[in-house]
């Protein structure tokens, strides 16, 4: 455990050896608050009230919901890891403390599991989702409150929640399409 803790320290003080910048102390923060829930959370609802894309905004509020409970009552709750900027104090915060335990990091694992989503709507959508997703991972590193192993954890489970959506959403879709059609 202590090498693995080394090792996210090293990251993590190496990003902010080479990118730490007043650019990206302005723009990071935006970052991170657009992608814990912000943007997801906005085209959802906005898929909602489009017929055409409601079974999409269906599955991404599903998503968000399904990854931020499992994260963040079950996950943190068991595992109780302190976050980086606990564990070096010396570290001056951009944004206000958050509240709760750093594994998984719920903003990549509901940004992942609702990046994922997008690739229901096209391919094109899905990629420049989650291209966003990574930059809000990256943002969690940057702004020391998770280490690389809780950005990788929050990818892990952010992938696993958008496919279980989906392949659940999907079977729902087909049985009740079946249904209809006898």
């Amino acid at each position: 455990m202590e090498a693995i803790q080394n090792f996210d320290f090293a990251v993590l003080n190496g990003l902010q050896d080479l990118l730490q910048c007043n650019f990206l102390d302005a723009v990071v923060p935006v970052l991170t608050h657009l992608g814990h829930g912000v943007v997801w959370g906005f085209f959802g609802l906005i898929f909602l009230f489009m017929k055409k894309y409601r079974f999409n905004g269906v599955c991404i509020a599903t998503a968000l919901i399904a990854t931020v409970l499992i994260s963040e009552f079950i996950i943190k709750p068991l595992i109780m890891r302190e976050r980086p900027y606990i564990l070096n104090p010396e570290f001056m915060l951009l944004i206000p403390e958050p509240s709760g335990t750093s594994f998984p990091s719920s903003h990549t694992s509901t940004s992942f599991a609702s990046a994922l989503q997008f690739f229901g709507i096209n391919r094109k959508a899905g990629i420049a989702a989650m291209i966003f997703a990574a930059v809000v991972a990256f943002t969690r590193l940057y702004l020391y409150v998770h280490f690389p192993t809780d950005i990788l954890g929050g990818i892990v489970l952010g992938l696993i929640m958008g496919f279980a959506v989906m392949f659940i959403a999907k079977r729902i879709r087909n049985n009740l399409s079946e249904r209809t059609k006898v």
